[in-house]
């Protein structure tokens, strides 16, 4: 089978369609798996590095050092080529798809931000903590029961026994709004931590509301841990800012 192309047309064809395909996932990902802030909580960009890196430029160099016309074999190198770019990307994408944030679950002071997988849906009663919007995770609240005994044998068999934490325990969520009064009880001005961190102030001056306006929060994904934002009236989410509310500002050295 003869291909009338050049090595650089088909380098240039290879890469445009290549393009393509990755920015229509991309799309996808930052749209609906990974709306907002979510993208950087969980700290996806490292998985995406590798799918760009063989689906954008590996699979098109790849046929711009094996594509020569004539030459013998080079419908088997160009399958071959294809297959890899299709395996990678499949990996890639079913890895992201399996790992995007699924809930949102506040407990004692932060945010926990779970995959699907984390929890056993087994478990779950409420029929509205099984299915997502498209845009977003369900957010929910976590608490220890009231009753000192049942808290007593959660703390043990989380310790002792090594089972699931509070935030992975369905049997103690409710639903975001009715546990509000749990949320502001511990949410902090984000004026607190901006003076205590004057290096995210363009970081607050993004916002739209004023800091005396907005609530943080501590918010944990896989790899960091960033800040959420809060309205102060409603307590709805509005970003994340890129700090380790816990974490110490570093003091310049002194010349």
């Amino acid at each position: 089978m003869k291909m009338n192309m050049t090595r650089k047309s088909a380098f240039f064809a290879h890469f445009v369609l290549s393009a393509l395909i990755v920015l229509t996932v991309l799309t996808v990902i930052l749209l609906v798996w990974y709306p907002g802030p979510f993208f950087r909580i969980v700290g996806a960009f490292d998985a995406i590095k590798i799918l760009i890196a063989v689906d954008l430029v590996l699979g098109p160099l790849l046929t711009l050092i094996l594509f020569k016309p004539g030459k013998k074999g080079l419908l088997f190198d160009m399958c071959m080529v294809a297959a890899l770019q299709l395996g990678a990307l499949v990996y890639g994408v079913h890895s992201l798809y399996i790992e995007r944030p699924y809930y949102a679950i506040y407990v004692v002071d932060r945010f926990q931000i779970l995959a699907e997988r984390d929890v056993d849906k087994t478990t779950i009663s409420n029929e509205a903590f099984l299915h997502k919007p498209w845009n977003q995770p369900i957010f929910i609240v976590a608490s220890m029961p009231d009753d000192p005994a049942e808290r007593s044998r959660i703390t043990e068999e989380i310790f002792f026994e090594g089972k699931r934490d509070v935030h992975q325990r369905p049997e103690l969520w409710k639903a975001y709004a009715d546990g509000e009064d749990q949320v502001r009880a511990r949410a902090r001005p984000l004026k607190v931590l901006l003076e205590q961190r004057p290096d995210i102030g363009s970081q607050v001056e993004s916002l739209s509301s004023e800091a005396d306006e907005l609530l943080y929060v501590p918010v944990m994904g896989r790899k960091y841990v960033l800040t959420m934002v809060l309205d102060a009236g409603t307590l709805k989410p509005l970003d994340v800012i890129d700090v380790d509310p816990w974490a110490r500002p570093k003091v310049a050295e002194q010349p």
